[in-house]
């Protein structure tokens, strides 16, 4: 079963320690503390509306918690806006795709930061190769200089994920990262997730889904009702367990046999 209390392994890269952030008429976080060690995936779960988006935008920068501490590689932050996460280590990937359409894939990749050439001005052949190689080396098939309003939008995941790895962040935040993928599309996205774990960055993975985290992280960290309810190394417990966890109470069986008479009977009448 998950436990309350933390079992964690290696260095931390990221800490929260007592977070809260509350809007009129609800608490988003309440006393939240969690820590993932440096080169490892914590699978952020829960049903939805309770905290862990909000919890990612407090690490990505895009809003202050009301207490509590957000410590990265051991030092405090004052994180104020997106940008400051970025320069301190942190990136999150957001569900929807956020890209510049009019952009290429590379351009994308190295916005704000490409390499300048000695008269200060963008190197666009430095750029290039930078950016394949990156693609190389995670295997994204795609063409550097497509525009991204061409892509799809498995595609697009697939160049927002690089951009991130391409910065050598020391955290790594992606808000359901298998949402718009399937199939051999979804390993793909694991092998990508593989290379900046086993660089040292420690990742935070927002999912709904109760089999896939198994199949990547490494420990498992449930919330509900704002509130952090269990942490367990994901090889320890079941998804019974996890699922258990997620809504409160013992799942006793997943289909209530009166649903499914139900159905069947429809299907008799149809």
């Amino acid at each position: 079963m998950l436990d309350t209390g933390a079992k964690f392994h290696g260095e931390f890269i990221l800490e929260l320690d007592h977070l809260r952030k509350a809007y009129p008429g609800v608490v988003a976080l309440e006393d939240v503390q969690l820590c993932i060690p440096s080169g490892t995936v914590d699978a952020l779960m829960g049903e939805k509306g309770v905290g862990k988006s909000t919890l990612m935008t407090v690490i990505a920068g895009v809003c202050a918690p009301d207490c509590g501490e957000v410590r990265i590689a051991g030092k405090p932050l004052v994180i104020d806006s997106p940008p400051d996460a970025l320069q301190s280590g942190g990136a999150k990937i957001h569900l929807e795709p956020n890209l510049m359409n009019t952009l290429t894939s590379i351009e994308n990749t190295w916005i704000h930061r490409a390499p300048k050439n000695r008269f200060g001005l963008t190197d666009h052949g430095m750029m290039n190769r930078m950016a394949q190689d990156l693609f190389d080396r995670l295997k994204i098939q795609l063409t550097p200089f497509s525009l991204v309003v061409a892509l799809t939008v498995a595609e697009k995941r697939m160049v927002e994920t690089s951009t991130p790895v391409s910065r050598e962040s020391d955290v790594l935040i992606l808000d359901q990262p298998t949402l718009a993928f399937a199939g051999t599309a979804v390993e793909h996205l694991f092998t990508i997730i593989r290379d900046p774990r086993a660089r040292g960055i420690g990742i935070g993975q927002i999912t709904f889904k109760m089999n896939k985290p198994f199949e990547i992280a490494d420990d498992l960290t449930v919330f509900r009702d704002g509130q952090q309810i269990g942490i367990c190394p994901a090889a320890e417990v079941t998804r019974d367990d996890v699922i258990q966890r997620v809504v409160g109470r013992e799942i006793t069986n997943m289909f209530p046999r009166s649903i499914a008479r139900s159905a069947k009977s429809r299907g008799r009448q149809s």
